[in-house]
């Protein structure tokens, strides 16, 4: 029978326990500041952006690292550092992603198609009105223009608040658990649902600041950009798990990795 047994990132054997200490509450611009504390930062944000080039696989790479991350700190119980980016565990990252992005096809694909059948409606109405609007554009495409925007806006943010336990879970677990998942979900949001949501609002507003400025500087500050937020949104996770097990959550069960040979 095969031993298994757990090693930190830093190679220092932990218990195979689901608890460490919660945060007290939701440190918002810690979201962005931790990534700055390791000493390897600059590499691992070079690394996360060459991830962010490769079409469809470097996102799923780069989501089982910052799970990975998650799971760091959470066993941790502490933000200090988190595990550098190693391009020699490739094979577990993408292993690893795999479960959160299925999630996000779960619910982001019937999404999808019911914004985009609002969208082909709403075309097809202003094109046959059309010839009756030869001097310029009618009101009601502003309209419409408008009122899609904002359910667009609005459902962007439901989908990111009801998929973020979904995707949590699934990055710690790295299982899908359809059962477990719906019964942790509601009771993820039960008890942090305000704080999931206002963790939501400010990465989106940040982001909003973040990545114009990086494409008025020049096209590849961007890329770098875009893994600092998406490190953000892997410290807010776990910002988030640790204040629902302060409030008396049930931990995710969390997996064992045997040592290579």
């Amino acid at each position: 029978m095969l031993d298994f047994v757990l090693l930190r990132w830093d190679n220092i054997r932990m218990e195979n326990t689901s608890e460490s200490a919660p945060p007290a509450g939701m440190r918002y611009w810690r979201a962005y500041s931790y990534f700055f504390d390791s000493p390897k930062w600059t590499m691992n944000l070079l690394l996360g952006a060459v991830c962010t080039l490769i079409p469809v696989l470097g996102g799923i790479v780069f989501s089982g690292y910052g799970y990975e991350a998650v799971e760091a700190m959470h066993r941790r119980g502490k933000d200090d550092s988190y595990p550098e980016f190693d391009f020699n565990r490739f094979v577990q990252y993408l292993v690893r992603g795999c479960w959160p992005f299925i999630w996000q096809l779960i619910i982001g694909v019937p999404v999808a198609f019911v914004m985009w059948v609002l969208y082909f409606i709403g075309m097809i109405a202003f094109m046959g009105t059309a010839d009756q609007h030869e001097q310029g554009l009618p009101a009601g495409f502003f309209v419409f223009f408008i009122f899609f925007l904002l359910v667009g806006l609005a459902m962007g943010l439901i989908v990111s608040v009801v998929a973020a336990p979904l995707i949590l879970r699934a990055g710690l677990s790295q299982e899908l658990g359809f059962g477990q998942a719906l019964s942790f979900m509601q009771d993820f949001l039960k008890r942090v649902g305000k704080e999931v949501i206002l963790a939501q609002l400010f990465l989106i507003g940040t982001a909003i600041v973040i990545m114009p400025i990086a494409y008025v500087l020049c096209i590849l500050p961007a890329f770098p950009a875009a893994v600092l937020i998406q490190m953000a949104h892997f410290h807010l996770l776990y910002q988030l798990y640790g204040l629902y097990l302060q409030r008396g959550g049930s931990p995710v069960p969390l997996q064992v990795e045997a040592l290579p040979a």
